[in-house]
């Protein structure tokens, strides 16, 4: 995923980010390739996930289940209702 897909990821994860707020949910991210990076806590902010998407670069391979485990883990302990979005 480069160029285009990567600003359309992005501006995704920002659209997705104002909804959730509005939702009074938290939002957290984890990226993920050959292997899954926690990148920050949930939080009920816009400007978490948006401080960190610059540097989010596509490589490697798509390792989402490291991902799901990794996200399990953050989640594990929060009040409900939650979920994951890729």
């Amino acid at each position: 995923m480069a160029g285009d897909k990567m600003a359309e990821a992005r501006k995704g994860a920002v659209d997705f980010s104002g909804d959730a707020l509005v939702k009074r949910y938290a939002i957290g991210m984890i990226s993920f390739a050959s292997e899954a990076n926690h990148i920050c806590e949930p939080r009920q902010e816009t400007s978490n996930v948006q401080r960190h998407l610059p540097g989010l670069e596509a490589g490697g391979s798509t390792n989402m289940a490291s991902a799901i485990k990794l996200a399990t883990v953050k989640l594990t302990g929060r009040p409900a209702p939650l979920a994951m979005v890729s």
